[in-house]
């Protein structure tokens, strides 16, 4: 029971605080806020208990809220401005949305009568609103969709997109977003020189001009590795492989003479030809030490590759360098292992660990000049995102 009047407290203080916030609310003109507040703070509870406070002003939120967007659309339609219709439309349809959710709880009594939430019917006025403005939008994307400025195409494309939401199908708005997606996108062509003198992989050449390694996703950025008749390119990405360098591949090698003393079982402990014994007369034990050897041949494969290059992206509209990245990238390849002759107890444990490993074959000097690419790739990529 304490639980129950706990529950009903906190109910009653949440509707208080709703209704002060709503009224603050209308207080600066922002009626449907005040409205949006109180139909959830009716949804949620409306106890017999704060009826009375709460009804009064919901119902003014109400129909402060229906008489201020009416105003509102009286105002835009007076303006004979096309660029208005989409504010009406959406007004209209707001408002029709909040009527409905209010229908739901029609009636409302308090104090034993029904108290007035009038409502209307604006479907025809939104189907209106609705036409008008798709007419508007399809206008101004007929005019906007051969504008040399790119910028104005991807409105036009947004523009259609919205058509399709609001009227599926309407004239050839299909074609007509398609062509603004073609015609709004940015098109990167990317160019590989090697000027190094040295071969470069295949497959690293591959790689670096296939773009989706490069995990772009953009709509409006469209990245090509041939040249398309039919596109005129807005962008060059010029990449130069001016140096590649792999080392011949190393074999380091010294040897170590190791000695220890170990403990090689144990005897009893003699003095002066009698056997000694401790405090409670047990014969005493001592540890026989001996010394063990070894040899260790310890080995470090070693072979490293650097590539060097530069990267420039240029504006094909004006021919003019927007960018321009110098490119470096090295790759070590090591590896340190030994061999021991002899006893292995001789040994110590970081010793123990390297006689684990073994000889690996050197990479060849193709991957290692592959290897180097994927950081060239991670620093093209980083300017790609930069720009595109």
């Amino acid at each position: 029971m304490k639980y129950f009047y706990y529950l009903l407290t906190i109910l009653i203080l949440n509707s208080c605080n709703t209704v002060k916030k709503a009224e603050k609310s209308m207080s600066t003109g922002d009626y449907i806020n005040a409205y949006d507040l109180l139909i959830d703070q009716y949804a949620k509870d409306m106890s017999a208990k704060n009826r009375a406070k709460f009804l009064p002003v919901f119902q003014r939120a109400y129909l402060k809220m229906v008489e201020s967007q009416e105003a509102k659309i009286e105002n835009l339609k007076s303006a004979k401005n096309p660029s208005y219709y989409g504010d009406i439309y959406e007004t209209l349809a707001n408002l029709n949305f909040r009527q409905e959710k209010l229908r739901s709880y029609l009636p409302i009594y308090h104090n034993g009568k029904t108290l007035s939430f009038p409502t209307k019917n604006y479907q025809s006025a939104i189907i209106q609103a609705k036409n008008d403005y798709v007419a508007y939008l399809y206008q101004i994307s007929k005019d906007k969709i051969n504008h040399s400025n790119k910028s104005e195409i991807r409105t036009a494309h947004s523009n259609l997109k919205k058509i399709q939401q609001l009227s599926p199908g309407y004239k050839d708005v299909e074609q007509m977003v398609e062509q603004s997606h073609f015609r709004g996108t940015d098109f990167v062509f990317i160019k590989i020189e090697n000027s190094s003198n040295q071969m470069l992989p295949k497959r690293l050449e591959e790689d670096l001009t296939k773009i989706d390694t490069y995990n772009l996703d953009n709509y409006w950025t469209e990245f090509h590795q041939k040249t398309e008749n039919n596109i005129e390119y807005d962008y060059l990405i010029e990449m130069d492989i001016e140096h590649i360098l792999v080392s011949p591949e190393r074999l380091n090698s010294r040897r170590h003479n190791l000695e220890k003393e170990i403990v090689d079982g144990w005897e009893y402990l003699y003095r002066d030809g009698e056997q000694v014994l401790d405090s409670i007369g047990n014969p005493i034990k001592v540890d026989i030490y001996k010394t063990v050897s070894a040899r260790v041949e310890e080995t470090i494969q070693e072979k490293d590759a650097m590539v060097q290059g530069r990267v420039q992206l240029i504006n094909l509209r004006n021919n003019q360098v927007i960018d321009r990245q110098k490119l470096n990238s090295e790759f070590a390849f090591r590896n340190h292992f030994a061999q021991y002759f002899g006893d292995i107890q001789a040994l110590d444990e970081p010793m123990m660990q390297l006689i684990k490993n073994r000889f690996i074959p050197f990479p060849s000097h193709e991957q290692m000049v592959y290897d180097c690419g994927e950081e060239i790739k991670s620093q093209l990529r980083q300017m790609l995102k930069r720009r595109f």
